[in-house]
């Protein structure tokens, strides 16, 4: 889904999230440390550093950029 001018972010398998600053042309792995889950929905934080809140079937996870 878009989260910005030019942000997206995209689901893979197993609790995989890309992000693209350029509209999709190039993709860097933003999972960092959630768990390798299937993702059931993600929903960006305005106004945040790339914040996503990423929902699992074991929970809700949080993920900025400033996190590993």
């Amino acid at each position: 889904f878009a989260a910005g001018a030019g942000d997206v972010y995209a689901v893979g398998a197993k609790g995989t999230i890309l992000h693209s600053e350029d509209g999709g042309t190039n993709w860097t792995p933003y999972s960092g440390a959630l768990p390798n889950r299937q993702i059931q929905c993600i929903v960006s934080e305005a106004g945040s550093n790339d914040g996503l809140y990423v929902g699992f079937d074991a929970g809700v996870y949080y993920r900025n950029a400033s996190l590993a």
